[in-house]
């Protein structure tokens, strides 16, 4: 790795400890944790590299010795560091999964419970059966007209895709409204 490789690198580690100070969601400031530690581990491994070159044709002072062996050891405990923010971020990403499972879920049964209300409240207001008026018509079933009935069961088509919509954006809203608090949690 040349001088201008170690810059980019050292830069990169840089910017990215910059934004991980800056982030405020929990994945994120955990997805930039760990571009910084593989950014340092890429830079010692660098260093380490570096160095063993230059020396390889002369012995070291047991100074310099001990320098290498503490690069050493500090790139092997960045590499911990990177694999348990790695192991964080999945847990995170599977934690994450399971609420918008468990969300999705939990909408899918409020607008099944929804469809068998409007339904119900529909079989109520439209009756089976129809009887004939004095001159033969079937237009009166029990004091009212078919065509209000009609006109009553076209008005709930409407409301249920209203109340469909204000369903919709009432779970959004909550989602929403639970997300940012659990991800304030994990912080």
């Amino acid at each position: 790795m040349d001088s201008t490789m170690m810059w980019i690198v050292h830069q990169a580690m840089n910017n990215a400890h910059e934004k991980m100070q800056n982030k405020e969601g929990v994945l994120q400031r955990l997805n930039e944790i760990s571009r910084f530690y593989e950014l340092a581990v890429m830079q010692l491994e660098g260093c380490l590299k570096f160095v063993r070159q230059e020396t390889d044709s002369c012995i070291l002072e047991s100074s310099h010795e001990q320098v290498l062996t503490d690069l050493t050891e500090i790139r092997n405990r960045l590499q911990g560091r990177l694999k348990e923010s790695e192991m964080a971020i999945m847990a995170k990403d599977r934690e994450l999964a399971s609420l918008c499972s468990s969300t999705a879920n939990l909408k899918l049964e409020r607008r099944t419970k929804m469809d068998q209300q409007v339904l119900n409240i529909r079989q109520k207001l439209q009756p089976d059966y129809r009887f004939k008026d004095k001159e033969g018509n079937s237009e009166v079933v029990e004091g009212i007209n078919n065509k209000r009935i009609e006109q009553m069961g076209s008005d709930m088509g409407i409301l249920k895709e209203t109340l469909d919509l204000a369903f919709g954006k009432m779970q959004n809203a909550i989602f929403r409204s639970e997300v940012g608090p659990i991800e304030q949690q994990w912080r």
